[in-house]
């Protein structure tokens, strides 16, 4: 899955926002935040658009930790 996630509102009471794409609709999702983008610029409230992905072909598990110890 694919998730684009944005604030919509004043700093004081902004609301967070997503919309959820299928793992195939990757250029769908990049021109939904470009949207988002655009519409920032044209003067809108919507601050901080990412994407954030999970997707079944990714190699290894997601997140961050340590390395592994030498020995």
């Amino acid at each position: 899955m694919i998730a684009v996630f944005w604030l919509e509102g004043s700093p004081a009471g902004a609301a967070a926002r997503h919309e959820t794409f299928e793992a195939s609709q990757l250029a769908q999702a990049l021109r939904f935040a470009e949207d988002l983008r655009r519409r920032r610029r044209e003067g809108e409230p919507i601050s901080h658009v990412a994407i954030q992905s999970e997707l079944p072909q990714a190699v290894g598990e997601g997140g961050v930790k340590d390395a592994p110890a030498h020995h």
